[in-house]
This record gives C-alpha cells, sequence and structure tokens, in this order.
C-alpha cells in the first residue's frame, strides 16, 4: 500500500536538528573572535532609538519601543503610547521627534503644553524664568528679580533665560505649589547644599526620596544660578519645553518615567 505521507530524508533532518541543539556547534554573532573586529552599523539611515517605559522603582527595567518613526507621542487618553491609568498625564503629553540639523539627525522632546509639564533629569543646568526643579518628591522654583530676559536662538529649546547682575537681592528656593504653606528657603551665599533631613546640608528638607546630600545650587561668576545633583539614584528633574534628547538620557511625564538610547 503507497504511504500517502512520505516522510523527510532522515540524514538531513537529523543533521539539522543536531546542529540546533548541540551548543559545540554554534557560532555567537554577537561575540566576534576577533576583538579589534567591530559590529556592522547602518551608515545610510540613522540609529533606531529605544525607548523604554520604566518600572516603577528602577531605572533600568521596563518595556521597550523602537522608535522608527518620524514621531512618537505619549499620552493619558492619546498617542503611540497610552499611559491611562496615570492621572497626572495629559491626554495628549509629549512627542519625540526626529528632525534634521545641519545634517544630522536629532530626537526632540516636545511637551503638548501641559498642565503638570514634562522633565528630564540633568547633570547640571541654569534656572530660567519658568524653570520648576524636581527634588525628590517636591517641585521649587527659584524666584529672583530678573534684570534682562532673552530669547535663545536654538530653535531647540523656548525657554527664556535669565540674566543677574551682582547687585540682584539674593533668591528665595520655594516650593511650586498653591498651598499656603509650601517651603522657601532664602539663599543668603554663593553656594548651597540641599539634602535630607539630617544630611547637614544648608537646606534639609524631610523627604524620604532625598539623598543626604541631593543637590548643590551654586551662583556662578556671570550671577546666574545654577542646580547640580550630587550622589543620588532618584536624581534632580527640571521641566521643559523642548530640548535635544542626548543618546543616553531619562525624562519624565506625570509619575511615568522613561529612558531613552540611541545604540
Amino acid at each position: 500500500m503507497p504511504d500517502d505521507h512520505p516522510q523527510p530524508p532522515e540524514v538531513e533532518t537529523q543533521q539539522v536538528v543536531r546542529w540546533i541543539t548541540d551548543p559545540t556547534t554554534l557560532h555567537t554573532p554577537n561575540v566576534p573572535a576577533d576583538p579589534l573586529e567591530r559590529p556592522i552599523r547602518p551608515v545610510l539611515r540613522a540609529p533606531v532609538p529605544i525607548l523604554t517605559v520604566l518600572d516603577d522603582g528602577t531605572f533600568e527595567n521596563g518595556e521597550h519601543f523602537r522608535l522608527r518613526g518620524d514621531t512618537f507621542s505619549i499620552g493619558r487618553t492619546d498617542g503611540n503610547l497610552v499611559i491611562s491609568c496615570d492621572r497626572t498625564l495629559s491626554g495628549s503629553h509629549a512627542e519625540i521627534r526626529r528632525v534634521e540639523h545641519r545634517g544630522q539627525v536629532e530626537w526632540l522632546l516636545v511637551d503638548q503644553n501641559t498642565a503638570n509639564g514634562t522633565f528630564v533629569r540633568i547633570n547640571s543646568a541654569n534656572f530660567f524664568v519658568d524653570t520648576i526643579v524636581v527634588l525628590g518628591s517636591r517641585r521649587f522654583r527659584l524666584i529672583l528679580p530678573f534684570a534682562e530676559l532673552h530669547s535663545p536662538t536654538d530653535e531647540s529649546t523656548h525657554l527664556l533665560e535669565k540674566v543677574a547682575t551682582p547687585a540682584d537681592p539674593w533668591p528665595t528656593l520655594t516650593e511650586a505649589g498653591t498651598s499656603n504653606n509650601v517651603l522657601k528657603f532664602p539663599l543668603r551665599q554663593q553656594r548651597v547644599t540641599i539634602g535630607r533631613t539630617g544630611g547637614e546640608c544648608d537646606i534639609s528638607i524631610d523627604d524620604p526620596h532625598l539623598a543626604s546630600h541631593h543637590a548643590t545650587i551654586t551662583r556662578e561668576a556671570n550671577g546666574v544660578w545654577r542646580i547640580r545633583p550630587e550622589k543620588t539614584s532618584n536624581g534632580v528633574w527640571i521641566n521643559v519645553r523642548s530640548v535635544k534628547l542626548t543618546p543616553h538620557c531619562y525624562f519624565r511625564c506625570g509619575e511615568q518615567f522613561f529612558r531613552f538610547i540611541i545604540p
């Protein structure tokens, strides 16, 4: 009786199975034999960034999105990524845009005129007229009469820069909020340290999300006040309207944190 289901060649099939299952016969493309051999990368297109929606309580793990289009939007009700459970997000909160600048591809993070703002983690930053800085679980402004306002020429930034003079009065670091019990800390020296209560800083704040020495504010030679984070895992964040993303950076919309990497 004829065989209605002919079998594939046994020898060939066994070879394939053995090649798949025998680790000694496998070659791992990601580990080149020559340490000086460089991996092949695209040269006619820009690298594909990876946006990670970080898990709560970590800056490493989360859900990955590869940005292959010109835009990627984030919001509570609209966008490529919708986070409906975060009520601090606006319906359409922020957008990542791929643009060309001087022949190079850049990625911009653009806030969509939101009520709660979009924030980036910084290594250092100047205080601007409308800068809000996040320290631990609180937001602060630097209240100071500004001598002069300048519109920046960089099209990727829409913040107004302040220019202070040595004759300016000392500023006050003031908690951003509508409550009458907001925290206020007058700055009366050129360098001020900020940290958790018990850390022996110039400004001590009762907040478990602060490091013992969380940040330092200094007055530069040109009169501009500048903030720098210290050894803190939670970081220092400032609000942005539009900013160029670096190849490895972090930002936050509402209570959701993100990591942006260009491989």
